[in-house]
């Protein structure tokens, strides 16, 4: 799995131009039911075509559907799915994301990418990293209440033995330079150079347990925790728990972890295991979080600093006030912002267009806004939106 990050919609957001084709579908992982996948597909594919054909010439739009259409005949892809799937593309290079929430079937045409159902995924409070570790294996995980999926397989193992490698060499250059001082007299300084230069760079297979740890949490640090953000959950022995955290500088890194050996886990029912029992260590943070979101939303509407307005908190997003915008997940109004002041413009409805909530999420997100989508049950508000006003 690569993991949905802040980085990679800022990068879809980035290279959107109209047309933009969004599509999103639910996915199954196991057989017979994944063979529903690549049809669903298909069918999505000729609801945004339809779309596509009321606005553009046959030509021009079987050369934007072209790339969907490769993507539809991979029968490798097809076969190792999660529980959902988003597609971009149109007058954009193709991009994709594997999502392990399900999200209701939907193709989308429009002059910007439909993006909430990824901000739903991305700015879901409950994600969570599990870092499984022992003295010469490393793995992890991603996921919330309900889903955990192992993240980076191979690109971790690679950038955990770079780092070793590295290590190594550095502590070699290190040791060479101090000697260096001491025998530049007997062999130059020239020689001196050239020694340190070319320093034994053998691979020692017995590393020891801190070296590899500090490897590990390099690795982890650059590569996951800081691109996403998310809690970082150690399931270890408790020998093993002790000297990661002596060594680990990663700032996400919760200080309750899973006591548990990695090692005999099985998959399915080991995965199951390890999901509860970091819920367990999450669920307390999740819920503090979310009862401040909502405090601080009904605080700021008492003092005249929130809104649940549509079109004042558009309007304010717009220039740039909102600092936090709690969106609901199962809110749709057709339509889209007006470019020029921010302004809801309601849609027909008629075909497949964009959803003013998902402009407003995307134009609050460009302004540095926190942008939360949420489920109804959870929103402050029958409006749709919960803003908190930076002034």
């Amino acid at each position: 799995m690569q993991p949905l990050t802040r980085e990679r919609l800022d990068e879809l957001l980035a290279s959107q131009q109209a047309p933009c084709v969004s599509i999103y579908l639910p996915t199954r992982r196991t057989y017979p039911d994944l063979q529903q996948n690549a049809i669903q597909y298909r069918n999505l594919l000729r609801d945004a075509d339809v779309a596509l054909r009321q606005r553009y010439p046959g030509s021009a739009v079987r050369a934007l559907m072209e790339p969907f259409h490769v993507l539809d005949s991979d029968e490798h892809f097809w076969s190792h799915r999660l529980d959902g799937l988003a597609v971009f593309g149109g007058a954009s290079p193709l991009r994709r994301f594997d999502l392990q929430r399900t999200v209701p079937p939907l193709a989308v045409v429009a002059d910007s990418f439909h993006v909430k159902p990824l901000l739903r995924q991305l700015r879901a409070q409950g994600r969570y990293q599990v870092l499984c570790l022992t003295r010469n294996r490393v793995r992890l995980f991603e996921g919330d209440r309900d889903h955990l999926d192992e993240v980076d397989p191979d690109g971790l193992v690679e950038a955990v033995a770079d780092a070793i490698q590295s290590s190594q060499v550095q502590q070699q250059l290190t040791a060479v330079g101090a000697a260096s001082n001491q025998i530049a007299t007997a062999i130059g300084h020239s020689g001196a150079k050239r020694l340190a230069a070319n320093p034994d760079t053998s691979h020692d297979p017995d590393q020891p347990a801190d070296r590899f740890f500090t490897a590990v949490d390099r690795a982890v640090w650059e590569r996951h925790s800081l691109p996403s953000g998310l809690p970082l959950v150690l399931a270890a022995l408790p020998e093993n728990e002790a000297i990661f955290r002596r060594v680990s500088h990663n700032q996400h890194l919760l200080p309750q972890g899973v006591e548990i050996d990695p090692e005999a886990l099985q998959p399915q029912q080991g995965w199951q295991q390890l999901r509860e029992a970091a819920w367990r260590v999450i669920e307390p943070r999740h819920e503090e979080r979310m009862r401040q979101y909502l405090e601080s939303f009904a605080v700021a509407k008492s003092r005249g600093k929130g809104s649940e307005d549509l079109d004042e908190v558009a309007r304010a997003a717009f220039v740039g006030r909102v600092g936090t915008l709690l969106l609901d997940a199962d809110r749709r109004m057709p339509g889209r912002l007006d470019p020029d002041d921010g302004h809801p413009v309601r849609g027909d409805g008629q075909g497949v267009i964009d959803d003013v909530f998902d402009d407003l999420g995307e134009l609050a997100l460009r302004r540095d806004a926190t942008v939360l989508v949420v489920g109804h049950d959870r929103m402050p508000t029958n409006t749709g939106v919960a803003a908190v006003f930076r002034y």
